[in-house]
């Protein structure tokens, strides 16, 4: 991403800009689609993918193949397979559904092996069994990654919205705020807006950058004060955020909202989403390419202002507008789901014998990181639904495993 302020491009009418992005991502999925080899498409559901299928199909007459990943009656709330259907019904791919089961206990070590890494995002997990099922047919995956980096599809970008009117508030009405978030119940479901309050409300008086890279943390300052212990904290710098906190600064067109796009394309994107495709997919031998990704695409992004691109505070208004009409209408309406699991159901049922091994309190003592104490006090909340944990408990268990595959060859290993 440059480090200067991107020029607004000049104005022109919403339909305009519509017709563009439309043009632009039509063009970025013909450039990928220059193969030796079978190519399909990553089909989730939403619009983005949808968005690339359908573009697919203006610029080929021939066979399209689409793949996705759901959860059948095990986690139906969580399922998109619906929406991807009628997406491959109306655009007359052959359509490939793999279905999910949480027997992740055998796919673990494969996926640590498969970063090399320690990696804490639990959408490697259907990344990684959509990957082998579209490996079984094509060698080339086309996805929607980007989308909602490009386009505005995260609900916290609403958010600084309305954390910039929560900020007008008197300072004891946000204390306030901060005290009543802390007693909401949490939510079993893909979206907690009980946490999400609580990180809301975390730091009432921060500047707007910081808010927002507060809010993409599992873990914020005062939580790795406790979790962590005093020989990782020694190895921890002064400052986990600084390269957020710089992309945020290149923010413009008056609008902090930019800020948090060019914090996620600086990122979240690179960092988190593109090596988790990569690195899930090579597992299996099989290339992803993300037409959303295309320079041309994100130069335009960065032309458009956030109300441009959301306007009306709609999450991806703008492509939207271009697809109207294309996609179907229930897919366009669909609130956004992302590419999650069931988690927090699957760690207190089916993946609890993996909690307790990864995270059992002599294993937590013995490696000398995090404080014993503290990760079962989380086990704890999480497991009698006092809390939810999941994303914090998984990123824990995904440091053990990797230890136990890189570290331990030779014994266990210990910061001690």
């Amino acid at each position: 991403m440059p480090p200067s302020v991107t020029p607004p491009r000049p104005r022109v009418t919403r339909e305009e800009s519509a017709a563009a992005v439309r043009a632009g991502l039509r063009e970025a999925v013909r450039l990928r689609l220059e193969s030796d080899v079978p190519l399909g498409v990553f089909l989730s559901g939403g619009v983005d993918s949808s968005a690339v299928v359908a573009s697919m199909r203006e610029v080929t007459s021939g066979r399209i193949a689409t793949f996705s990943v759901g959860f059948g009656r095990a986690a139906p709330t969580y399922d998109e397979l619906p929406y991807a259907r009628l997406v491959a019904r109306r655009f007359a791919t052959e359509h490939h559904e793999e279905i999910l089961e949480p027997d992740v206990q055998a796919i673990l070590p494969e996926i640590v092996r498969g970063f090399d890494e320690p990696f804490a995002d639990s959408s490697a997990i259907p990344t990684y069994v959509v990957a082998q099922a579209t490996a079984r047919h094509v060698k080339v995956a086309l996805s929607g990654i980007g989308g909602d980096e490009t386009f505005g599809g995260y609900p916290r970008y609403l958010g600084l919205r309305v954390s910039a009117l929560h900020a007008r508030l008197p300072r004891w009405l946000r204390h306030a705020s901060r005290s009543l978030a802390a007693h909401l119940p949490d939510s079993a479901s893909s979206r907690n807006w009980a946490d999400w309050a609580r990180r809301f409300t975390a730091e009432p008086d921060a500047a707007p950058g910081d808010r927002y890279v507060g809010w993409t943390r599992f873990f914020g300052d005062a939580q790795l004060a406790i979790l962590t212990t005093p020989a990782l904290a020694a190895h921890l710098g002064p400052n986990v955020d600084e390269l957020q906190q710089r992309a945020f600064a290149t923010g413009g067109h008056g609008d902090p909202v930019d800020g948090a796009f060019r914090v996620d394309l600086a990122a979240y994107l690179p960092d988190d989403l593109l090596t988790m495709a990569d690195r899930m997919s090579m597992a299996s031998s099989l290339e992803v390419r993300a037409p959303f990704c295309d320079h041309r695409i994100i130069e335009e992004s960065l032309r458009l202002s956030p109300r441009a691109k959301m306007p009306g505070g709609r999450l991806k208004g703008l492509l939207k507008t271009a697809f109207a009409g294309v996609l179907p209408e229930e897919v366009l309406a669909h609130r956004k789901q992302g590419f999650m699991i069931p988690l927090g159901d699957w760690l207190r049922r089916d993946l609890r014998p993996t909690l307790d091994d990864l995270l059992a309190p002599d294993c937590v003592r013995m490696r000398g990181l995090f404080n014993a104490d503290t990760v079962e006090t989380m086990k704890l909340e999480h497991l009698t639904g006092a809390r939810t944990h999941a994303d914090r408990l998984w990123t824990l268990m995904m440091a053990e495993q990797w230890m136990r595959e890189y570290l331990d060859q030779h014994g266990r290993w210990s910061l001690r």
